[in-house]
């Protein structure tokens, strides 16, 4: 069993994951996974784990993953940059949940996401604000709150001030809010932030998940976000996450911007080994 660390931007930071390289029952894998000390185990599958190709971006490398309930997890994109780093080479990380492809890249490990845009806000506005402990005077005077992803799987973005960002939640407000709007979740970020170029935080109680501290798709949706409001070209974002949790961590983004949508999306961050 080997063990990595993705997105740390601090000794605390970032996310963890278990490594197990061999065959195994699966009827074991949960047990194994309740006792690795990591969030989420990754298990790399014998049928197909080393499916080579002469293009390296093609080889394709099939993985599970077990959180440290026992439940298995049907996807996982910080988990997919985990296994290119273990490999050492671009690849697409065939999940239970579906394929990701992963590029290695001057010490990065990027995931290709999809082209993302913005939507209208559903439900009111002051009960969103509500649900987070937060007032109109915590909003940034000159954005909106809007939804943003894909028609199939969004979040709602609600930008505040960077002085605003420490806040608790309702979570059982906000679980139902997010529940009877089939939103994926809810994120607070700043703009303005002196640690990045943004900063958020991500929700999504309605799915068992209070707060994340390193997600790809999130920051993927906010590209969507921040493409109805730049300039169309090519822009670099480098985002924190997770510092209000103590688990300070750091991601990328890489996307095309035209016609107010972000295209060519790409996520990103380093992984590491741990001893």
């Amino acid at each position: 069993m080997k063990y990595y660390d993705v997105f740390k931007a601090d000794t605390n930071g970032g996310k963890r994951f278990a490594l197990i390289d061999e065959s195994l029952p699966e009827s074991v894998m949960p047990e194994i996974a309740l006792s690795s000390q990591a969030p989420i185990t990754a298990f790399i599958q014998p049928v197909g784990a080393r499916r080579a190709s002469p293009n390296p971006a093609k080889t394709i490398v099939s993985v599970r993953f077990f959180t440290n309930q026992g439940k298995e997890k049907p996807e996982s994109d910080s988990g997919a940059l985990v296994v290119a780093h273990h490999f050492g080479q671009n690849c697409t990380v065939q999940m239970q949940g579906g394929s990701l492809g992963v590029n290695l890249e001057d010490g990065w490990a990027w995931t290709s996401q999809p082209d993302t845009h913005i939507l209208p806000m559903v439900g009111e506005a002051n009960l969103w604000l509500e649900a987070l402990d937060l007032t109109k005077a915590d909003l940034e005077p000159e954005l909106t709150i809007l939804c943003a992803g894909t028609l199939e799987k969004h979040n709602l973005i609600v930008p505040i001030r960077e002085a605003s960002l420490d806040f608790t939640p309702n979570f059982e407000a906000l679980a139902q809010l997010l529940k009877t709007h089939a939103i994926n979740g809810c994120i607070a970020v700043s703009f303005g932030s002196s640690r990045a170029n943004l900063e958020y935080r991500f929700f999504a109680p309605h799915k068992g998940l209070p707060e994340d501290n390193a997600g790809s798709f999130s920051l993927a949706s906010l590209c969507g976000y921040k493409a109805a409001h730049t300039p169309s070209g090519v822009h670099d974002l480098i985002a924190a996450q997770g510092y209000q949790m103590g688990k300070p961590s750091q991601l990328r983004a890489q996307m095309m911007t035209r016609d107010s949508m972000a295209l060519a999306v790409r996520v990103g961050g380093q992984v590491e080994s741990v001893l």
